[in-house]
């Protein structure tokens, strides 16, 4: 997954594999033809431009396609077109026609002047027009921007966050989309975005658009996490999972700890770490969810809220992009503060400025339910869940690090924490003890080859050097003299 990631900023596991192959196939569907709309709606940080970009270069002719990055500012000749000022020359082989051209349209218009009068005119014109062919000049000309390209050429063109758009530059595309004759042939719009279905019906927009772009609407589910069962809990016996059960959904935990593994799937971190990544999953998922306009009783998580404010999440939103940037940070320091530290840098106190209400219930959030910020550190933060005021964020200094005592995570351990079940024993799989320490005298005698490939290699590289080594020290030692 890390490479993955890393080479295309998207990462897999077997709920996302299914829900990005499910969100795939309905994006080719709504695109066939010419003019056809696909509308990804998510949460941001979810994959939604990356997947668009990949169907784009899919159905584009050659892979190339459009790209626009939606803003509040771009009018609908970002889209389409503008007229500018470009610089053009004329070729040699054209200056004749033009010539020939530009004189009959003059005697056209003036039939009444006399032959002198004519003859010294239309030999004005040859001359502006040759002089005019020998340096570039100015014209005002249409030029295509990324959706008029696309329609012209036939290709696929991505926009990207369109709920950025003014509704009147929303709209512009209404005709376009409308009229097949207006495009070439293999011509279609992927939109992104992050609302929900609800968002075009408050534009003013067409009704025939609006119907056009939300029948084109594939929309991306969060990724399975259990939200309730702790860590311990969570990892079901062979016995189990024999007799029928299901591991519990935890795709995200999946993805959180890849974060802490090295390239080859190795995880070195302090002791709790897999269960510390437990809980913070677990909480970005719930606060996902409630930022989807899920209800927080309706989750089933057995939570009382006498007291408390419903929770409301219109501002901030967690994604990928937060959550591995929590634990990107916390593995880059050396785990030398706890998870809490990077929860608090990166989410906290940032929101804390952006929406102090919302803020405050992801603290709180993260308090009650994840077990976060429950050391000294934090007692001079409080939450008020009536009114969900919170204060003392700006009296936290920075925490101070503590080499960490760190953990060799065993095989075994990893794929038991992300698979949700026992690793079956050597018996279950048929291995034997003879079969193991086969493998291992494998493994030695493959290591000892690579060693004494090392040292020929050595050996023949220092045969090629010596002689130069050797001449080098000699002209040190005995330099020669200029007579010599």
């Amino acid at each position: 997954m890390k490479q993955e990631f890393e080479q295309h900023g998207i990462m897999t596991t077997p709920g996302l594999e299914e829900q990005r192959r499910h969100i795939m196939n309905e994006a080719r569907r709504k695109m066939e033809g010419t003019n056809g709309v696909s509308v990804l709606l998510g949460p941001t940080g979810s994959g939604k431009t990356v997947t668009a970009r990949y169907l784009a270069k899919e159905l584009s002719p050659g892979g190339e396609y459009e790209f626009v990055s939606a803003h509040a500012k771009m009018t609908p000749d970002d889209l389409l077109f503008r007229m500018g000022l470009t610089v053009e020359g004329m070729e040699a082989k054209d200056v004749p026609a033009k010539i020939v051209a530009a004189q009959d349209a003059y005697r056209e218009l003036n039939r009444q002047l006399d032959e002198n009068v004519m003859a010294r005119d239309l030999q004005d014109i040859a001359d502006v027009i040759k002089q005019g062919a020998a340096s570039p000049h100015m014209v005002t000309k249409r030029v295509l921007e990324a959706v008029g390209r696309a329609a012209k050429e036939g290709k696929i063109v991505v926009i990207d966050e369109f709920n950025f758009l003014p509704p009147e530059t929303l709209a512009s595309l209404q005709d376009l989309l409308a009229n097949p004759e207006a495009a070439k042939r293999g011509f279609g719009v992927i939109f992104t975005g992050n609302v929900g279905k609800d968002y075009l019906k408050r534009q003013s927009l067409d009704a025939a658009f609006v119907n056009r772009v939300v029948s084109g609407i594939v929309e991306y589910q969060f990724p399975p996490q259990e939200l309730n069962a702790s860590f311990e809990n969570s990892v079901l016996e062979r016995s189990v999972v024999k007799e029928g059960a299901h591991p519990m959904p935890r795709d995200l935990y999946m993805v959180g700890v890849d974060q802490l593994a090295d390239r080859k799937g190795n995880v070195e971190a302090p002791e709790g770490a897999l269960r510390d990544v437990w809980r913070l999953t677990q909480i970005f998922s719930l606060i996902q969810q409630l930022s989807s306009g899920k209800d927080f009783q309706r989750l089933g998580l057995g939570t009382s809220m006498v007291g408390t404010s419903s929770y409301q999440f219109k501002s901030l939103f967690l994604s990928f992009r937060n959550m591995n940037q929590v634990l990107r940070e916390w593995k880059l320091e050396g785990y030398t503060k706890d998870l809490d530290w990077y929860i608090f840098q990166n989410i906290i106190r940032p929101g804390s400025v952006i929406a102090p209400k919302e803020a405050a219930q992801m603290y709180h959030l993260f308090m009650h339910r994840g077990g976060f910020f429950s050391g000294d550190s934090w007692k001079a933060i409080h939450v008020d869940v009536a009114s969900w005021d919170i204060q003392g964020v700006d009296s936290i200094e920075d925490m101070k690090g503590t080499p960490a005592s760190l953990k060799q995570f065993e095989t075994d351990e990893v794929v038991e924490a992300v698979s949700g079940m026992g690793v079956p024993s050597y018996e279950e799989l048929g291995i034997t003890q003879e079969d193991l320490e086969k493998n291992l005298t494998k493994e030695k005698e493959a290591e000892i080859d690579r060693e004494e490939g090392k040292k020929e290699e050595e050996k023949r590289l220092y045969g090629k050097e010596l002689p130069k080594l050797l001449w080098d020290f000699f002209e040190l030692s005995c330099p020669l003299s200029e007579e010599a």
